[in-house]
């Protein structure tokens, strides 16, 4: 079998799908199945380095369009049609919607409909929905990674229950027990002491980093000791505040 897969997603615009997608990559491409993995025009991604990728067996094929462009929706690339796919994965479901085989869809999440901030007008909260369900209904199979998200999807689209299967996301195998001399040595490299409160998650109005911030940068000094706020994701944000380290 012949698996296509759409990987636009691995920029540093899409940090979190980009990384679901490219940690189950070389595991997809031990088994007997053929992947082919698409990539866009876009610069690639120190995050989300290629060329272990290909080093591995998977087919890298280039396409002329980018993610959410008129010009995925006008004309299918004709660099899709020619591997000759048997089904294609499409890890983010804002993208081409006429595909030339059977198509399994993953929604992450819907933010964008239901946390505040998500959607800045109705207007893009209607085109928003409306391209989702358009995905959804030209899906033979949708993937979610929670049910939570998938409780939430029926609301929009009752009526892919019966496509949607639930398959968890993993533990990257860098998430392991480390050495104390390890852990010691990051610390000293991100200034950190022992006490810190660690936050993963980039600047976006959902992730509320600014509430988070601000609760810590008024928080009595005495209650905060000698504790830092430490800050990792993409974009970071921007704050400048002693016991604040964005890394």
């Amino acid at each position: 079998m012949r698996i296509g897969i759409d990987g636009r997603v691995l920029t540093d615009h899409y940090p979190g799908i980009g990384r679901a997608l490219y940690s189950v990559l070389p595991s997809l491409a031990t088994g007997r199945e053929t992947i082919v993995l698409f990539r866009g025009p876009e610069t690639e991604s120190d995050r989300f380095p290629i060329p272990p990728l290909a080093d591995s067996g998977i087919e890298i094929h280039r396409v002329s369009v980018g993610l959410r462009s008129i010009g995925e929706q006008v004309r299918p690339p004709a660099t899709v049609q020619r591997p000759g796919l048997d089904v294609v994965l499409t890890p983010y479901f804002a993208t081409s919607l006429r595909w030339p085989c059977p198509r399994v869809t993953m929604v992450h999440d819907l933010i964008p409909l239901t946390a505040g901030g998500g959607m800045t007008s109705p207007a893009k909260r209607l085109g928003y929905l409306l391209f989702l369900r358009s995905t959804l209904v030209r899906s033979r199979t949708i993937v979610t990674p929670s049910q939570a998200t998938a409780d939430r999807l029926y609301r929009f689209a009752p009526g892919v229950r019966s496509r949607t299967r639930l398959i968890p996301n993993a533990v990257d195998p860098g998430a392991r027990p480390r050495h104390r001399a390890e852990i010691d040595e990051v610390r000293r490299q991100c200034r950190l002491g022992r006490r810190h409160v660690l936050t993963v998650g980039g600047d976006r109005p959902h992730k509320n980093l600014a509430r988070l911030t601000d609760a810590w940068t008024t928080l009595d000094p005495n209650l905060r000791g000698d504790a830092v706020l430490a800050l990792v994701g993409s974009p970071p944000p921007r704050i400048d505040h002693p016991t604040v380290r964005v890394l």
